[in-house]
């Protein structure tokens, strides 16, 4: 089971996704969304989500580990698609990631996470730049055991 994938979308007047194709056998049981930790809601299967929760309450008891926690555990809607594969996003989620009518459906392989799309953009040019500086940083150790002979 693993979520991959770019969708554009459009929400309904009653803010309903239509859910990928793709996805929709996977979410049989059901989707629980939450806040995503970077600014989008963050969906997983019911026993996705589960094991989400088992992790986070064996982490540490930082500040940080138990805000994660409390998105995990507290925040979570538990949805159904309906017949047409749909799922209607909740007003306290929707105002989190900013999202009004259009989205940016991602997958990421254990969880799909939806975006307002120019939150997406911003993301994508963020990681590209720390994805450059780790590339960079990558071949420069490539360079040092080259030159060592390692």
């Amino acid at each position: 089971m693993a979520f991959g994938g770019e969708y554009e979308h459009k929400l309904d007047e009653k803010f309903r996704l239509t859910v990928p194709a793709d996805y929709r056998d996977q979410l049989a049981d059901g989707v629980v969304l939450v806040r995503g930790m970077d600014g989008c809601i963050e969906a997983f299967t019911p026993d996705e989500h589960e094991r989400e929760c088992e992790r986070a309450e064996r982490a540490g008891s930082g500040r940080r580990l138990q805000r994660a926690r409390q998105q995990l555990l507290n925040a979570g809607f538990h949805l159904q698609l309906d017949p047409q594969g749909r799922i209607t996003l909740p007003s306290p989620l929707r105002d989190w990631a900013r999202i009004e009518q259009k989205v940016t459906v991602c997958g990421n392989r254990r969880s799909f996470r939806v975006w307002d799309p120019g939150r997406w953009t911003e993301y994508l040019l963020d990681d590209g730049m720390a994805y450059a500086r780790a590339d960079e940083e990558l071949d420069a150790g490539v360079a040092v055991d080259a030159a060592s002979g390692d």
